[in-house]
């Protein structure tokens, strides 16, 4: 019987492995793509109900990196396929198969396939990186400015029994920024829009937790950037046709968060609220108020 990981374990490994190299880095290397909308489904867990993996699974893993940066990679991850995308577009920089000397990649006896050929096809496949210079929805100017870096990502976190501490050169997309790359995904009707379709409704409770998260552990000052971040999203045309054209509401996330978190937190001014319509909002209480 064949042991491996699935890709959410795969990208915790790879990731932890960079550990000696990160302050290396020039710049940080953030995780994006569908490794990282399944990374805040399951550190909001306790959240949401039961989310089926079909309806929403990646299997290749995903950076946005500068090239600099990305060329150490297959150093740390010990790995000796890595190809330039010279002649590709951008944002496309390099791939990168988890083989080394015809070996694929294991942790432990455990294998890096790509698991959707191994369980549909039973054939063994590495699985493979992709490297990009920044995700659909963004430029690379927004990973270089600082301020917009801390909005659009978190710091990457290990499990706790690991004992490893965040660093700021390992980031990842934050549950709204996955929001808007899915979006455009669909705008820009690159991938199918179905499973993208799935993938926003999976991702709205981790949005929720997080919003109400930053508002707990944040001075208002801090965490009105993130609400302010989700409300131009979902104001904007791309936001609006999930509601329009696919029934998905995206507003009931901040019903929600006006329930459970802005009505029970008193250092909110009530000019804010009115001037975004928090007010007005109805209650919604239900477990499946985003369904």
């Amino acid at each position: 019987m064949v042991k491996y990981l699935n890709p959410i374990d795969q990208l915790f490994e790879l990731n932890r492995e960079l550990i000696p190299l990160l302050d290396k880095f020039e710049h940080s290397i953030i995780v994006v793509g569908g490794q990282a909308l399944y990374y805040w489904i399951n550190y909001y867990h306790d959240f949401h109900v039961q989310i089926y993996d079909e309806q929403i699974k990646s299997i290749d893993i995903d950076y946005a990196a500068k090239l600099n940066d990305a060329r150490q990679l297959p150093k740390g991850w010990n790995i000796d396929v890595y190809n330039e995308a010279k002649d590709s577009p951008p944002p496309s920089l390099a791939t990168i198969l988890l083989t080394n000397k015809g070996k694929i990649k294991n942790k432990d006896g455990s294998l890096f396939i790509d698991t959707d050929e191994y369980l549909r096809k039973n054939q063994l496949k590495a699985n493979i990186v992709d490297i990009i210079d920044f995700p659909i929805g963004f430029s690379h100017k927004d990973f270089n400015d600082s301020k917009k870096l801390e909005l659009y990502t978190e710091c990457f976190e290990y499990p706790k029994k690991w004992e490893c501490p965040p660093n700021p050169k390992l980031r990842i997309l934050n549950p709204i920024s996955c929001l808007k790359s899915r979006l455009c995904n669909i705008s820009a009707e690159i991938k199918d829009i179905q499973t993208e379709k799935e993938r926003i409704k999976a991702i709205r409770i981790p949005i929720h937790a997080f919003l109400e998260q930053k508002f707990k552990t944040n001075k208002f000052r801090v965490a009105k950037k993130y609400i302010d971040y989700f409300l131009k999203i979902i104001e904007s045309s791309d936001g609006l046709k999930m509601e329009t054209l696919h029934s998905i509401s995206l507003l009931n996330i901040v019903k929600s968060l006006k329930a459970d978190v802005l009505n029970k937190v008193d250092y909110i001014p009530e000019k804010y609220l009115r001037n975004h319509n928090l007010i007005t909002f109805p209650f919604v209480f239900s477990d499946k108020r985003f369904f």
